[in-house]
C-alpha cells in the first residue's frame, strides 16, 4: 500500500517536485529495507533519471551502487556476480560527476573499494580507499567517520598485498592512534611488527611493536606469536642468544599448557630452539636437558603434529651427536666408554624418529619425511662409525636396521630424488656391505673358526656390493664393489664362487685398480683348490685348478705389465717353467729352454715398476738358483762339444773347437756369477790347446783364458772346491805353456804371463 501511494505521488505532475522525489527515493529505500534489491535499483535509477537535478540525485546514485554489491553478494554464479560487482563500481564512480558532497564521496567510494576487492583489483580497491581518507575531516556524520577509519584498516592491509609495507605501517600507526578499542591497537601493533620485521628489516622497531601487542592484545595466539616472533629476532637476525633463550623460555613457560594446534608448535619449536641456544651459549647438557623436556612435552601434547614430535626426537639426537663428538679423542689411554654410550643414545634417538613418523608410507612429504630421511640415515652412520672404530660387534648390528630401511625406504620412492639422496644411499649401502664383512670376521674371531652364523654375514656383504654394482654400473667404483663380492665369498672359503665373482671384475672396469688385483686373487684361489684337491687325492682337479692359476697369472702379466701384483703372477709363472725342467726323463735341450724361460720371467718380475722389496728378493733368489742349474745343464753340453772336438781332426776340429768356445764364451756372459762361468774360462783355455797342437799361435789364446781365471781369485780363492781345483789346473797349464813358449822362442803376446806366475 505505502509503495502505491508514493507512486501515485512521484506521477503526479501537479505537486511540488521536491514532495514527488523524497516520494520516489523512499520508494527505492522501501524496496531496499525488504531486500528487494533489484526492485529499488530500479527504482534508485528512475530517480536520477527522473529528478537529475535534485539535491537527492547523488544519494539515489550511491544506492544504486549499494543495490548492484547486495545483488553481487547474492549471485550464486561467478559471471553474474562479477557483472553485478563491475555495476557496483560504475554507479559508485558516477556520484562525484554530481556531487562534491563529503557524504556522498565518502560512501560512494568505500562501495567502490568493497566491490573492486571483490573484483579482486587490490590496485583499484587501493585508491578507492585512499579517496575515502582523503575526505578525511570533511564530515561530521559519525557513521562515515567511521567508514573513513575503516578505509584505514583496508588501505593497511592493501599496502602491504601491493608491496608499499611503509604505507601499511603508516595505516597501522593511524589505527592505534585513533581506536579507543585497546584489542584492535594490540592486534593493530602485531600486524605492523610482522611488516616491520618481515619486509622493512627494522628489526628494533618490530621487537617494541610486539612488546606493545603483548601488553595490549586479548587474544592469546596473538601474545604466544608475539613472543615467538620476538624470539626468532633475537635468535637469526640479532644474534643476541641470551635474550631470545630468555624470549623462548618466557613462551613456554606461559603457554605451554595450551590446547591451541598453532600455540603448540610454537611452543615445539620453541624448545627446540632453546636447545639450539644452550648449544650456542655452551650449554651443552642443559641443552640435552631441554631437548628431552621439550620431547616430553610434545608427546604428551594430544594437538602435536607428527612433524612436530619427529622434529623434537631429531633434535635431541643431535644434541647428542653433537656431545658424544665433544667426547671423543684419540689420545692413548682415553677411556671412550662415555663417547660410545652418548653416541648409542645419539643413535637410538635418531631411529625412534622413524617410528614416530609410522606409518611412513603416509607420513606428510614436507614436514615429516625430510626427518625421517635425515634420522635414519644419521642413526646408521653412527652405530657403524662407532662399531668399525671401536671394533664392537653389538654397534655394527645396530647400524643394520636404519640402514637398511633407509634404502628400502629409498626404493619405495618415500624420498624426494636428489645428487644428496643418491650419494647417501650410495654410502648407507657401502656401511650395510662393509658392517656386514667386517661382523663375518669378528664371528670368525669369537668362534675359532668359519661358522654359519659368519658365512652368512660374508654372504650379506656380497649382495649388497653387488646390488650396488647393479644400482651404479657406471659408478667410478663398480669394479670395486665387483671386486669386494669376490673378496665377500673369499673369506668365507668358498672359492670357487670367489673366482666367479673375481672374473666379473674386468667386465665392469678393466682399467680399475681393481682389475690386476682380481686376477692375482683369481690364482690365490685356484692355488687354494689345487692343493685342497691334492689332499683329497683328486689328480684331475688338481691339474684343473694348477693350470687356472697360471693362466691367471699369464693374464695379468700380459694385461696388466706394471701392476704391483705382476711382480708376483710373472714368479709364480716362472715356478711353473722351472718345474716343467726339473722333471725327469726330459731331454737336455727342452730343460735348458724352460729354464731360459723361467730366467727370462723371474727377470720381468724383478724389473716390474712398484715391486715390493720381499718379492724382488725372492725373484732374484729364484733367478739365481735357476740360472746356476742352467749353467749346470749348458756347460754338461758344452763339455760334450769339447770331447767331440777333442776327437775330431783337421778343419772339422777346428769348427768343433770354435763352436765348443762360443758355447762356453755364453756361459760366461750369460751366467757370470755362476761357478760353471769360472770352469767355462778353463775349458775354453783346454779348447785352444787342442788347436795348438797343430798351430803354435793358439798358446797364446789358452794362456789368455788360463790367465782370467788367475787374475780373478788373486787375492781372495774360490770357495768352491771345482772351482778351486781349476785354478790350481790353470795355474800349471800357465807355468807349462810359457816354459814351451820361451823353450821354443815363440812370440808371447803382451801381458799374457802376467797373472800366471810367469816370471
Amino acid at each position: 500500500m505505502l509503495v502505491a501511494s508514493l507512486k501515485r505521488v512521484v506521477e503526479n505532475t501537479g505537486a511540488p517536485e521536491e514532495v514527488r522525489s523524497r516520494s520516489q527515493l523512499k520508494i527505492g529505500h522501501t524496496y531496499y529495507g525488504e531486500k528487494r534489491y533489484d526492485e529499488a535499483l530500479a527504482e534508485y535509477l528512475f530517480f536520477v533519471e527522473t529528478f537529475p537535478n535534485s539535491e537527492l540525485a547523488p544519494n539515489a546514485q550511491y544506492q544504486a551502487a549499494v543495490c548492484h554489491y547486495q545483488i553481487a553478494q547474492a549471485a550464486t554464479d561467478a559471471g553474474s556476480k562479477k557483472l553485478s560487482l563491475q555495476n557496483a563500481v560504475s554507479a559508485a564512480e558516477k556520484v562525484p560527476t554530481l556531487t562534491n558532497d563529503a557524504n556522498n564521496l565518502i560512501s560512494a567510494n568505500y562501495t567502490a573499494g568493497l566491490a573492486l576487492l571483490g573484483l579482486e583489483d587490490p590496485k583499484g580497491a587501493a585508491d578507492a580507499f585512499r579517496r575515502v581518507t582523503a575526505q578525511e575531516g570533511k564530515t561530521e556524520d559519525e557513521a562515515r567517520k567511521t567508514l573513513v577509519f575503516q578505509a584505514h584498516s583496508r588501505l593497511a592491509e592493501l599496502n602491504g598485498t601491493l608491496g608499499d609495507h611503509a604505507a601499511a605501517v603508516q595505516e597501522y600507526q593511524y589505527i592505534i592512534e585513533n581506536t579507543e578499542d585497546v584489542d584492535l591497537k594490540g592486534r593493530s601493533y602485531f600486524a605492523m611488527a610482522f611488516a616491520q620485521e618481515e619486509q622493512l628489516q627494522a628489526n628494533q622497531d618490530a621487537l617494541m611493536s610486539y612488546q606493545n601487542a603483548i601488553e595490549l592484545v586479548e587474544d592469546p595466539l596473538t601474545k604466544a606469536q608475539s613472543y615467538y616472533r620476538m624470539g626468532l629476532i633475537y635468535q637469526d637476525k640479532l644474534k643476541q642468544s641470551d635474550k631470545a633463550l630468555e624470549t623462548f623460555q618466557t613462551l613456554i613457560g606461559e603457554y605451554s599448557g595450551s590446547d591451541n594446534t598453532n600455540i603448540a608448535s610454537m611452543v615445539a619449536d620453541a624448545g627446540i630452539r632453546r636447545s639450539t641456544l644452550y648449544v650456542e651459549l655452551g650449554r651443552l647438557d642443559e641443552a640435552i636437558a631441554e631437548a628431552v623436556e621439550a620431547l616430553n612435552r610434545t608427546k604428551s601434547n594430544p594437538n602435536a603434529s607428527v612433524a612436530e614430535r619427529a622434529a623434537a626426537q631429531y633434535n635431541l639426537g643431535f644434541l647428542y651427536s653433537d656431545k658424544a663428538r665433544s667426547l671423543f679423542s684419540n689420545a692413548p689411554g682415553t677411556d671412550l666408554q662415555p663417547y660410545i654410550d652418548t653416541s648409542r643414545q645419539a643413535a637410538g634417538s635418531f631411529f625412534e624418529v622413524n617410528t614416530i613418523a609410522a606409518p611412513v608410507e603416509k607420513a606428510d612429504k614436507k614436514t615429516v619425511i625430510p626427518y625421517v630421511q635425515n634420522s635414519l640415515f644419521q642413526a646408521g652412520q653412527i652405530f657403524y662409525s662407532v662399531g668399525i672404530g671401536v671394533k664392537l660387534p653389538e654397534d655394527l648390528v645396530s647400524a643394520l636396521g636404519p640402514l637398511t630401511t633407509f634404502v628400502n625406504y629409498v626404493d619405495n620412492g618415500l624420498f624426494p630424488q636428489s645428487d644428496a639422496l643418491r650419494k647417501n644411499t650410495e654410502t648407507s649401502l657401502n656401511y650395510l656391505a662393509a658392517a656386514n664383512f667386517e661382523l663375518g670376521r669378528m664371528q670368525v674371531g669369537m668362534d675359532g673358526e668359519m661358522s654359519e652364523k659368519a658365512v652368512n654375514y660374508f654372504i650379506a656383504a656380497a649382495d649388497v656390493f653387488r646390488d650396488m654394482v647393479s644400482r651404479y654400473p657406471n659408478a667410478k667404483d663398480a669394479a670395486y664393489w665387483q671386486y669386494h663380492v669376490g673378496e665377500s665369498y673369499f673369506a668365507s672359503q668358498q672359492f670357487e664362487n670367489a673366482i666367479a665373482e673375481y672374473e666379473k671384475v674386468r667386465q665392469v672396469d678393466k682399467n680399475h685398480t681393481s682389475a690386476p688385483e682380481s686376477l692375482y686373487a683369481i690364482s690365490t684361489c685356484a692355488q687354494l683348490l689345487s692343493e685342497a684337491a691334492e689332499e683329497a687325492g683328486d689328480a684331475e682337479a688338481q691339474q684343473r685348478w694348477y693350470d687356472r692359476l697360471f693362466a691367471a697369472n699369464e693374464a695379468l702379466a700380459a694385461e696388466y705389465p706394471d701392476s704391483k701384483y705382476t711382480a708376483d703372477a710373472l714368479i709364480n709363472i716362472g715356478n711353473k717353467y722351472f718345474n716343467a725342467g726339473s722333471e725327469e726323463g726330459i731331454e737336455q735341450a727342452a730343460r735348458i729352454s724352460l729354464y731360459q724361460q723361467a730366467i727370462d720371467h723371474y727377470q720381468r718380475a724383478i724389473n716390474t715398476p712398484g715391486i715390493g722389496a720381499e718379492s724382488k728378493s725372492t725373484a732374484q733368489g729364484y733367478l739365481n738358483d735357476t740360472a746356476n742349474a742352467l749353467a749346470y745343464y749348458e756347460y754338461d753340453v758344452a763339455n760334450l762339444m769339447l770331447t767331440e772336438a777333442k776327437l775330431a781332426s783337421g778343419d772339422e776340429q777346428k769348427t768343433k773347437v770354435e763352436a765348443t768356445v762360443e758355447a762356453f764364451q755364453k756361459i760366461i756372459e750369460a751366467y757370470p756369477t755362476s761357478k760353471y762361468a769360472d770352469l767355462g774360462l778353463v775349458q775354453i783355455g783346454e779348447a785352444y790347446m787342442v788347436l795348438a797342437d797343430g798351430d803354435d799361435a793358439y798358446f797364446n789364446d789358452a794362456l789368455e783364458y788360463f790367465n782370467r781365471l788367475w787374475a780373478k781369485y788373486e787375492v781372495n780363492k774360490p770357495a768352491d772346491t771345482k772351482v778351486n781345483s781349476a785354478l790350481t789346473y790353470a795355474q800349471n797349464q800357465v807355468q807349462v805353456i810359457l816354459s814351451y813358449m820361451r823353450a821354443n822362442n815363440l812370440e808371447i803376446r803382451e801381458g799374457a804371463d802376467r797373472a800366471g806366475g810367469g816370471e
